[in-house]
């Protein structure tokens, strides 16, 4: 049997890797378009950190590491076409170098890529967009060498945290950055307009400036074709270099015909990551996940989807195991932003009325006690549940302590349907050296459940 996977970073190298543990004779092929494997597509904000000292070193996986784990690699090769009654792909490396590939099951991990928008001024070497090494490393050049004044397109997860790396590996120094963003705050997707406030005003104390509620128009330049400003829906902003960071989109081009593919060009499954055609599963950036809360199918390009979706295609396209589903998602995420750290998980109470849900939310805000002893950093903790049935359906965590971790209990209790009574009685761990008895997810539902009542004479 003979599995080819098109794709060489997380879904592919994840799904190469369960075949060969269901079954270690296998044959394992992937197919990958660039010259390198594995790259970590937010590597570029480890380089100007100072986690990593070179760009190829975000990655978690070598192509020698990859070959003695018995799988076989294919780079710099680009899948053209998929003939699926011959199951056989069409493939173009190197020089113009085309040729054959033939399958037995195939797994799609061919992934997404940015979102280019179609405005005057966007191929101007001042102006970056990044996914890739090569990418990524056009956009170092770049950002060193213009002028310290940046401008971000896009307040969400990846504009965000570019802006953070730049600003820490440059310790604030040197660099003045402006984000511009369409919506009325940043991370709308992520965290209602309470917690993006407080990052906002955080941020500007770092001397971060916000445009909101516009969109860039165009990108300027002068005589020399050098970038001057951007003009955005109500004014015109002096910059020397812009980042777009509006999203990505799936890389599924190559696969009409071939395929069921969905209106927004992401890749038609069903719940065991199977195409509509019985011998290709797909994986990754390039489908859509159902969502736990709503049940609904959305796309939401994040690697922990890329990484189980994967895992489920492999062991089911090798048909040694009673198939298994995918879980649903709800859309976990963690990062730190300027010293700050952020987590959500499930939908925002903002969002809920949109997939028809009536919600309450508790909010809570406290310091963080370690031996008894306040270490003046606060804690902000939202959690967004049903008013009739009191379960949850999305949490937010900020503070300056790195909380990340308490978003996974979040995200169980959303899977799990836990009730807001559920999560107040709920046993958490106490060592005074390390929190307090009573956790901050207890108090946060205790805010909502326990309601002080009379009793009568």
């Amino acid at each position: 049997m003979k599995y080819v996977i098109i794709g060489g970073t997380h879904a592919g190298i994840s799904a190469a890797r369960t075949i060969l543990k269901a079954n270690a004779q296998a044959d394992v092929l992937i197919v990958e378009m660039k010259e390198n494997v594995s790259y970590i597509s937010s590597g570029i904000n480890l380089f100007f950190d100072g986690t990593v000292d070179d760009l190829a070193d975000a990655s978690y996986a070598t192509p020698d590491l990859l070959k003695s784990e018995g799988i076989k690699l294919m780079l710099g090769s680009e899948v053209l076409n998929v003939n699926t009654q011959d199951k056989r792909l069409y493939v173009v490396s190197g020089d113009e170098q085309y040729s054959y590939v033939d399958y037995d099951k195939l797994i799609l991990a061919n992934g997404s890529k940015v979102v280019k928008p179609r405005i005057k001024g966007i191929d101007n070497e001042n102006v970056v967009l990044y996914k890739d090494l090569e990418e990524s490393k056009r956009a170092v050049e770049r950002l060193n060498s213009a002028g310290k004044r940046i401008l971000i397109v896009g307040a969400g997860l990846a504009g965000l945290a570019l802006a953070s790396s730049i600003y820490e590996g440059r310790k604030g120094k040197d660099v003045d950055i402006t984000m511009v963003e369409a919506m009325e705050g940043i991370l709308t997707h992520y965290v209602d307009q309470e917690i993006s406030s407080r990052l906002i005003n955080d941020l500007k104390e770092k001397g971060v400036k916000f445009i909101l509620r516009n969109d860039v128009h165009a990108i300027n330049v002068d005589n020399n074709d050098k970038v001057i400003s951007v003009s955005t829906t109500d004014q015109e902003i002096d910059c020397d270099l812009v980042v777009f960071s509006v999203g990505l989109k799936p890389n599924n081009d190559f696969l009409r015909g071939a395929i069921d593919l969905n209106q927004n060009n992401t890749i038609k499954i069903d719940d065991y990551m199977h195409t509509s055609d019985e011998h290709i599963y797909a994986a990754g950036d390039n489908v859509e996940f159902r969502q736990t809360v709503s049940q609904h199918r959305s796309y939401q390009p994040l690697v922990n989807n890329a990484v189980k979706g994967a895992i489920v295609a492999a062991y089911n396209c090798t048909g040694l195991f009673k198939p298994i589903k995918v879980e649903t998602t709800q859309g976990t995420t963690g990062t730190k932003l300027f010293g700050h750290y952020i987590a959500t998980t499930g939908i925002t109470e903002e969002n809920a009325p949109y997939i028809g849900l009536n919600v309450l939310s508790s909010t809570i805000e406290e310091e963080i006690e370690y031996n008894y002893v306040k270490n003046n950093s606060k804690i902000v903790v939202k959690v967004i549940y049903e008013k009739d049935t009191e379960v949850i359906v999305g949490a937010q965590i900020y503070s300056e302590n790195n909380i990340l971790d308490t978003i996974n209990v979040m995200s169980v209790a959303i899977n799990m349907r836990m009730t807001m009574a559920k999560l107040a009685t709920m046993d958490f761990y106490f060592n005074p050296a390390y929190n307090k008895a009573l956790n901050s997810l207890n108090e946060v539902a205790l805010a909502r459940t326990i309601k002080p009542c009379r009793i009568s004479k």
